[in-house]
């Protein structure tokens, strides 16, 4: 082989090296993404039942207009695993009109999201992929 053609060798060689690099960091990145909306699917799906749960009237297995009886156990209060593939779910504050819900996955460190309900209807939540949500 000439030296033409064994350096176009190594700049291919180069080249595909550097195109796997790519694309496993292009992978991680689409994987905590993934992994961070599966938390967050699960997360409403907590605080629609919440919601539903409030809005019931019944002393036996309602709210009466008041997530405050889900401080304390609210998990199981709503008959809902705590744990799933995803993570790890818990209502972390619950006022008469604010309710909180927080994911954490087991699978990626520092992947979270927590939901933010007032009234009857979501607020807001927030995804952080830095560790910074943790249960309190």
């Amino acid at each position: 082989m000439g030296q033409q053609q064994l350096l176009l060798l190594i700049i291919c060689v180069v080249l595909v090296g550097l195109a796997v690099v790519a694309a496993f960091t292009v992978l991680e990145t689409n994987y905590r993404k993934d992994e961070a909306d599966g938390l967050l699917e699960r997360s409403l799906a907590i605080a629609t039942q919440a919601v539903y749960w409030k809005a019931k009237n019944d002393p036996f297995a309602g709210g009466a207009q008041s997530y405050l009886a889900l401080t304390e156990g609210g998990m199981q209060r709503l008959a809902l695993d705590s744990i799933n593939v995803r993570g790890r779910f818990s209502i972390t504050g619950a006022t008469d009109n604010t309710l909180e819900v927080t994911g954490i996955s087991d699978r990626i460190a520092g992947v979270g999201v927590r939901v933010y309900v007032r009234d009857y209807s979501v607020d807001s939540s927030v995804t952080a992929f830095d560790g910074s949500i943790a249960f309190d």
